[in-house]
């Protein structure tokens, strides 16, 4: 109860400000930017580390682990963007919405966790070149939480 005391005390906080915090990622292009968006990463709220890249005949599978740096549980929204070739791929499954061509971050995969939480984002595989993913991490309440670009990986 607590936790949606507070979350809801943010929403309002943000909607009454109105405010939204410029990000230097231009990735971020691809989502809709929610009102009063703050790009938290620099107090290191969230890890991602020990990736791994893996592929089938048909998967792509991108593994790593979401690390909590503090002493509170952590909920939002995980999104993973992969490219390969001339293709774009979203994870968890999404479509680019008619309207603005953007996803909104809450289409992303729920999660909840006070320490440590493993994730496995899938992708179709579509050719043997090498892939790149880029990693968003947001709040509840739409704040990126954490962002990681992960360079080139060869397809084996």
């Amino acid at each position: 109860l607590e936790f949606y005391k507070k979350n809801n005390e943010e929403l309002i906080e943000k909607l009454a400000t109105g405010q939204t915090s410029e990000t230097s990622i231009s990735s971020m292009n691809l989502f809709t930017i929610p009102v009063g968006l703050e790009d938290l990463r620099a107090k290191e709220q969230i890890s991602i580390a020990d990736i791994k890249v893996n592929a089938t005949k048909n998967r792509i599978n991108l593994e790593f682990n979401l690390e909590n740096m503090t002493q509170e549980k952590l909920q939002g929204y995980i999104s993973v963007v992969q490219f390969q070739e001339n293709l774009i791929q979203f994870y968890p499954k999404n479509e680019l919405s008619q309207k603005d061509f953007k996803i909104e971050y809450t289409q992303g995969e729920s999660f909840g966790f006070s320490r440590f939480r493993p994730t496995k984002a899938s992708f179709k595989r579509v050719s043997d070149s090498s892939v790149k993913y880029k990693v968003f991490i947001f709040s509840r309440t739409g704040n990126l939480l954490a962002y990681k670009q992960i360079p080139s990986q060869n397809i084996k």
